[in-house]
């Protein structure tokens, strides 16, 4: 026998003869109580030890009273839980404060444009600082390769050139 499927109420009687009509099914299971057919009466409805039927609108029903019961548990959970909670403090902010409340949220944004200014001011310097970093660089190579150059180093110097050409293009 297969094992019930949760929310399964609708049972598959298998092995009937072809030739039963529903007179017979009748008469052999009105004496167990068993539903047939769209019977509603509460005489009709009992148990036998039949085999479970794999019925869509049985499990369907069984899971919609599942949510249904889960929705009321974590509904009672929240109101549970907001019972346990303090209560809100009061009010910091009314008539009498909301004047210094509205000064020190424009001293808080007035603080944070100064800030924000600064911080534009120090990128502009930075840049700057890099660019001429960079002609420094590139000045102390031309320098140092014209020096060899006189001297008759040039094609030995060629790999070194390249070196601090890629240094200054690193920085």
């Amino acid at each position: 026998m297969r094992e019930r499927p949760p929310g399964c109420k609708t049972v598959f009687v298998g092995g009937l003869p072809e030739n039963a009509t529903e007179e017979v099914i009748r008469e052999v299971f009105d004496q167990y109580r068993m539903r047939i057919g769209s019977s509603t009466e509460k005489k009709d409805s009992g148990r036998i030890h039949v085999d479970f039927a794999q019925a869509r609108d049985d499990l369907y029903e069984w899971e919609c009273q599942q949510r249904l019961l889960a929705r009321e548990q974590r509904h009672l959970r929240f109101v549970h839980e907001d019972r346990l909670l303090p209560p809100s403090p009061p009010p910091i902010v009314n008539r009498r404060t909301a004047n210094n409340f509205y000064s020190m949220i424009q001293s808080a944004n007035s603080h944070v444009r100064r800030l924000m200014s600064e911080k534009a001011q120090h990128e502009e310097e930075m840049e700057r600082a890099k660019e001429a970093f960079k002609s420094a660089l590139r000045a102390d190579h031309r320098r140092f390769h014209r020096r060899h150059e006189a001297k008759g180093m040039g094609p030995f110097l060629k790999s070194s050139a390249q070196e601090h050409r890629h240094l200054a293009q690193a920085v």
